[in-house]
């Protein structure tokens, strides 16, 4: 796609009917956008992975927005009032300028090895990471932001983010090992309960708030 992806206003018939989107490997040429959008992966928490159903058989676990090694040559806008049930990933991707969620709701499928609520490992990022607050709707996620091993080459703001750890408590509610972050970041703890941050490298200042 040489322009834009827009995947605004997405959701199921119902508040609790499945919707989701598996676009592993896309190409866009400017930005992706998910816009108002309400996404659900479509199998319980206690479902067996991997399901019957054929093109699942070679993930180790679902997303209800699953971008991973994907291109975008723009932003990845995640925002006004986005909301994945199933989580999201951008593993492996390459986004030109930036992601921006603001507000977001973001819960993990508990699936298989899926137990992020953004699962962005590995993921190259050519601008900043906003997940701050809209008005007075903070970021929320279910499950571990999972950055291990990426690059951001702008800002990171994840002050207003309320965030868990996965459930067998092996990966923080901020997972950032072996990240590369280029610009200022700023956390703030007190909402993400626990920060992991082994081997991180940051080239400019580093704020963490209420430690």
């Amino acid at each position: 796609i040489n322009g834009t992806l827009e995947l605004d206003g997405i959701c199921g018939p119902g508040d609790r009917d499945p919707c989701w989107v598996k676009a592993r490997g896309v190409r866009v040429g400017r930005s992706l956008s998910a816009r108002k959008s309400k996404l659900r992966q479509p199998w319980p928490a206690a479902t067996t992975w991997p399901p019957d159903e054929p093109g699942w058989q070679d993930l180790t676990g679902p997303f209800a927005l699953d971008l991973a090694g994907a291109e975008i040559g723009g932003s990845l806008i995640l925002w006004p009032e986005f909301e994945a049930t199933g989580g999201v990933s951008i593993s492996g991707a390459t986004i030109g300028e930036g992601l921006r969620a603001p507000g977001a709701r973001l819960d993990a499928a508990d699936l298989g090895n899926s137990d992020d609520a953004l699962f962005a490992q590995y993921a190259r990022i050519s601008g900043p990471v906003f997940l701050g607050m809209d008005d007075d709707r903070p970021v929320r996620a279910q499950g571990p932001l999972n950055f291990y091993g990426a690059e951001i080459e702008g800002a990171v703001d994840l002050t207003d983010v309320e965030a868990t750890a996965s459930r067998d408590l092996a990966k923080s509610a901020l997972f950032m090992p072996a990240v590369s972050v280029a610009g200022d970041a700023s956390f703030y703890p007190g909402r993400l309960l626990s920060v992991e941050l082994d081997n991180a490298t940051f080239g400019a200042r580093l704020d963490i708030y209420g430690s």
